[in-house]
């Protein structure tokens, strides 16, 4: 969905430092419909600001909606919905979250669980 891809693209590649995002989800549609929906045909695009003007009318000439979402920022991950933050974290630890396999992290878990 739109919360994961926006995630992805905030991690680092390429020898390049994470880039952070403040993103607005408020919407018509239940939070977790924007967040995890997989509707298809969408395109993720970021752009230096001043280029808003041209991106609206690239889009307006193919007949293609276009929402803002939000803006880059240096290593944060943040997604707003209806007023309510919904993710705040550094993009480290999602891309830690999310490189971590899901069977690792629960057996980890169970570990730390009968440890104690």
């Amino acid at each position: 969905g739109l919360a994961v891809a926006l995630a992805e693209s905030s991690f680092s590649s390429l020898n390049r430092p994470a880039i952070g995002a403040d993103v607005d989800l408020t919407g018509t549609l239940p939070a977790p419909a924007r967040l995890f929906s997989e509707s298809p045909s969408r395109i993720i695009v970021s752009f230096d600001e001043s280029a808003l003007g041209k991106m609206e009318e690239i889009a307006a000439r193919a007949n293609c909606p276009l929402t803002f979402l939000g803006r880059t920022n240096v290593g944060q991950f943040r997604i707003e919905a209806d007023g309510e933050e919904i993710v705040n974290l550094h993009v480290d630890e999602l891309e830690t979250a999310w490189r971590t396999p899901l069977a690792r992290r629960m057996q980890s878990e169970t570990m730390v669980a009968a440890a104690e």
